[in-house]
């Protein structure tokens, strides 16, 4: 076999022997001695390593190896190791050897890799002295685990030893506040990374300005994008690829689209990375058009696309509804070998579901065989916008029976599915065990669909009472919901007190207004509806643009409301002419004079 060549450990073996006769020879006494790990290390043969862990544990001894051959053979044994079964055996071995902490820090950074979280604790608990390193590994280990509040605990836990975080502590800590939206346990945070002098560091203001953005906090996340940036620039920092890709990422996380595309034009390099951090803000600040044309430039380097790239395109994809342009880059990524992992099979699941093709995004949930809660997720609010009430309460169960515990996103798709299917009684159980069964809060989305289901189906007095019961103040939406319940069912009473509400707002909500003129417009109330327009204009409100994206055999054709730039504009306004004729001699009138009111009054 190639490990037992000539150069290999037999070979080295006999020599030792003869040159130490006195001495038996072991494996690891010839490892520790560097030629193995200096060798395997240049020639990459991970097999070889790990070959040595067949041997019987007598054959191994105890080694003063040299600093470089033993960080060296761990650096290389670190990414040899590829299942639990190896770092279990490679445990082992250094549980026998009575390795110092160096070595399990390895093993348990590994471990977090792998992302055994039960095996990576064991291994943390039998480590006798606990530096910020093993901490950091723990707090990333349940950080991108999704469990964040054990991972605060062990920052907590580290603080208390007496150990130093470092900077990579941090980005994991931010994220777990993230996942919790524990903005005031961020700001604590926050304090620490100033004190410890980490201020500066452009990967922890990321991953601040990350949280802050996150837990709706926009002018603190800008205020730390300024900081960090004006540091930069004061100091003259060299920008190299890894720190200017930061600076993309950052503020395109501020909402900074202007100042990131600067800093990726300047950059020296630019690596995937750094066109993946654009294309991210890029989708992220709802511009799917900047984000494909970026994509179509990458192309004329030589780089190619990874997962990443494949997730942020398809999501540029899915918000400008081009299935054709979707469906393609699912079969080029097919045919180019790339693996497509859950992330990837949620995000086309996502891209079919909003491009209307239900049946591939099925398709693809089928045959993806390790499903994570979210491609669950996408799957459900797929089915539930195409009105699959009933299949996303079967999908729901296989949830539950899987054992994962279903997130506030998971009932959103589900009260959604409850809400467009008219499943009432469904509907009330589910608002129900989110919170007796799984601990969830209601978010203002959970009380929207809910009053949606409820107002549809005739019960107002219950929906308007859950409105009442809410902790925090309504949105508009649910307003809105009430509102079209009120013009389904004809009750003139609740609308105009839910009239008042909307015009005692300092800016009134332009689309519940429109909602309320139609409603009085339906009932004859003609002098309610120029109160209406009347008080529009004098709260000075506008809609702003909307816009639409049509594709044609492969060509994404984008239109604003009132566009006259479109080279085709004439021939759709001739086509909506028509089309308005045809309602008309379809004795509409009733429904086109809604449309009208909508049209006069914006």
């Amino acid at each position: 076999r190639d490990i037992y060549d000539k150069k290999g450990p037999l070979f080295m073996s006999q020599s030792h022997q003869s040159a130490h006769p006195s001495q038996p020879p072991t494996l690891l006494s010839w490892v520790g001695n560097g030629e193995c790990s200096r060798r395997w290390v240049k020639e990459k043969r991970p097999s070889a390593v790990l070959e040595l862990f067949s041997f019987p544990a007598s054959s191994w001894v105890q080694v003063g190896a040299d600093a470089q051959s033993m960080s060296q053979w761990l650096s290389f044994l670190r990414s040899s190791v590829a299942s639990l079964q190896q770092a279990q055996q490679v445990h082992a071995q250094i549980v026998v050897l009575g390795q110092h902490h160096y070595s399990q820090n390895h093993l348990l950074s590994k471990l977090v890799d792998l992302r055994c979280l039960e095996y990576a604790l064991t291994v943390f608990r039998d480590i006798p002295f606990h530096d910020g390193f093993s901490y950091t590994s723990m707090i990333r280990a349940y950080a991108t685990g999704g469990h964040p509040r054990q991972s605060l605990l062990f920052y907590w836990e580290l603080l208390d030893s007496g150990s130093r975080p470092s900077n990579l502590t941090y980005p994991f800590v931010f994220k777990a506040c993230s996942a919790l939206s524990a903005v005031c346990v961020g700001r604590q945070v926050h304090g620490h990374v100033f004190k410890l002098g980490f201020g500066a560091d452009v990967f922890v203001g990321n991953s601040l300005v990350d949280m802050y953005s996150k837990c709706f906090q926009p002018e603190a996340a800008q205020r730390v994008g300024r900081w960090v940036s004006t540091f930069i620039s004061v100091n003259a920092m060299p920008l190299d690829v890894m720190l200017s890709t930061a600076l993309i990422d950052m503020h395109s996380k501020c909402g900074e689209l202007d100042k990131a595309r600067r800093h990726f034009d300047e950059a020296p390099e630019k690596n995937l990375a750094s066109w993946n951090a654009m294309l991210t803000g890029y989708v992220q600040g709802g511009f799917p058009e900047a984000a494909v044309q970026l994509f179509s430039d990458m192309r004329f380097t030589s780089l190619s696309p990874n997962q990443i790239t494949l997730v942020n395109l398809l999501s540029a994809f899915a918000s400008m509804g081009a299935l054709e342009l979707g469906t393609e880059a699912h079969i080029q990524s097919a045919r180019s070998g790339m693996e497509i992992n859950v992330f990837l099979a949620t995000a086309l699941v996502n891209m079919y579901s909003r491009c209307g093709a239900i049946g591939y995004a099925c398709l693809v949930f089928t045959k993806t065989s390790d499903k994570d809660l979210g491609l669950w997720n996408a799957m459900l609010t797929g089915l539930a916008a195409h009105g699959h009430g009933k299949d996303v309460l079967t999908i729901f169960s296989q949830v539950e029976r899987t054992g994962m515990r279903p997130n506030e996103i998971t009932f959103i798709g589900v009260l959604s599915a409850c809400s467009h299917s008219g499943l009432v009684e469904a509907g009330r159980e589910n608002f129900r065990k989110m919170s007796e069964v799984y601990g969830l809060d209601a978010q203002l989305e959970h009380y929207s669909c809910m009053v949606d289901l409820l107002g549809r189906a005739g019960h107002l007095d219950e929906a308007l009472a859950l409105v009442h019961s809410m902790e925090r103040p309504p949105d508009w939406v649910i307003w809105g919901s009430l509102l079209n319940a009120c013009r389904i069912h004809n009750d003139i009473k609740l609308a105009n007190e839910i009239g008042s509400i909307i015009f005692s707002s300092k800016v009134p909500n332009l689309g519940c207004a429109v909602m309320l003129a139609n409603i009085f417009a339906g009932a004859g109330m003609w002098a309610d509806v120029a109160r209406i327009r009347r008080l529009i204009k004098e709260a000075g409100v506008r809609k702003p643009s909307g816009c639409s994206w049509i594709e044609i055999e492969g060509i994404v054709h984008r239109f604003l409301v009132e566009d006259t730039i479109h080279e085709k504009s004439y021939e759709v306004y001739k086509m909506l002419t028509r089309l308005m004729e045809e309602v008309s001699m379809e004795g509409t009138e009733h429904d086109l004079e809604f449309f009208i009111t909508d049209i006069h009054v914006l």
